[in-house]
């Protein structure tokens, strides 16, 4: 008896440590996200007073790597960073300007990458504690040269949105899907995409947030992009990483985004002076 009493009490030990460790939405199992404190939720205003949510990968303390279809110069996001030592369990951080990898329009995502960095006004805090022990957050690693076969059975990271709570960051298996077989659904692709398929359901249009990091044998491979016609029946588009490496490796080492606040000032004081000419030239015309 007493024998049997200890097998259904580590039984139930092991159905609750799976419990938390493996979730189930629908059809979509998830798993918490092994790069939980790589990943950030992104709050976005174009001033509709409708904000949107979307997720954004940590390059370094003071840049967000994320996506939009067709951002306008007006959007204003904040940046949400889990800490679980923090009263409130997360802090926020405020964008103040948005990189481009391409200018160009976006809306299809199949025929533009969509790579945007924000720059933040303040960096984030990535270490507390006496000896900087307490991490809370940490950039992603991204690899010069991302290997992964057609077929390959990578994980996408995303966030689950919360109500009253923090958002869950977590993680679904994605299968890489070869850029043949992409064509034949989206006809004309751009170079720099690559189309994902969800592994063991089809509700990516709602799984997979906007900026949602794909990772491929743990290196940042591609960025989950913004379908506003989204159609779970077809593949997502993702930008791939490999060809924005230089972009991101020049912003990375740009001393001036190292300290946006000094870039701040430098903005205010080029805008303060371009109004003083304004206005004398204003002045002269009246003269």
């Amino acid at each position: 008896m007493l024998k049997n009493f200890k097998h259904i009490f580590y039984f139930a030990i092991y159905l609750l440590s799976i419990h938390r460790h493996l979730f189930v939405a629908g059809e979509c199992s998830y798993e918490e996200s092994a790069e939980k404190k790589s990943l950030v939720s992104v709050h976005c205003d174009d001033d509709d007073d409708d904000p949107d949510t979307r997720a954004g990968v940590i390059l370094s303390s003071r840049l967000i790597l994320t996506a939009f279809a067709r951002p306008t110069p007006e959007y204003w996001c904040q940046v949400q960073i889990e800490d679980d030592a923090a009263p409130t369990k997360s802090f926020l951080r405020e964008s103040w300007e948005t990189l481009h990898f391409r200018d160009e329009i976006n809306d299809n995502p199949w025929l533009m990458p969509q790579l945007q960095i924000l720059v933040l006004y303040s960096p984030m805090v990535l270490t507390t504690g006496k000896f900087k022990d307490h991490e809370i957050a940490k950039p992603m690693l991204y690899s010069k040269t991302p290997n992964y076969p057609d077929g390959e059975e990578c994980t996408a990271h995303t966030v689950i949105e919360k109500a009253h709570e923090i958002d869950e960051k977590v993680s679904y298996p994605v299968i890489m899907m070869s850029d043949d077989d992409c064509k034949k659904i989206y006809g004309e692709t751009d170079d720099d995409i690559k189309c994902i398929t969800m592994k063991d359901c089809s509700t990516h249009c709602t799984t997979l947030l906007p900026g949602s990091a794909v990772i491929c044998k743990g290196d940042l491979v591609a960025i989950v992009s913004e379908h506003h016609s989204c159609d779970n029946e077809k593949p997502r588009a993702c930008a791939e990483i490999i060809s924005a490496r230089s972009w991101i490796s020049n912003i990375l080492q740009n001393a001036s985004y190292a300290s946006s606040s000094c870039r701040i000032v430098e903005l205010i004081n080029l805008r303060i002076v371009l109004s003083l000419n304004i206005f004398v030239i204003t002045i002269l015309k009246n003269y």
